[in-house]
């Protein structure tokens, strides 16, 4: 094997190793903008929360009373 045909292997090897990276690239490049949009989307919803949890009425107190009538929990 001469010099100029391992160049032109080597050249070849690299062309299609660039081929295939770009192919690649472009095939993942919808997985990717998909994947920004949902994000940015999430983003979004996290900064439309409020600030402060509005406070509501509290519990009321249960009474647990056995069969006869006495107290078994507050």
């Amino acid at each position: 094997m001469g010099a100029a045909q391992a160049l032109a292997l080597v050249m070849s090897f690299f062309l299609v190793a660039g081929l295939g990276g770009v192919l690649t690239a472009g095939l993942t490049l919808p997985a990717v903008a998909l994947a920004d949009s949902a994000t940015e989307l999430t983003v979004q919803a996290f900064d439309d929360l409020p600030t402060e949890l509005e406070p509501s009425a509290l519990p009321q107190k249960s009474v647990i009373l056995a069969a006869d009538g006495t107290l078994l929990a507050t």
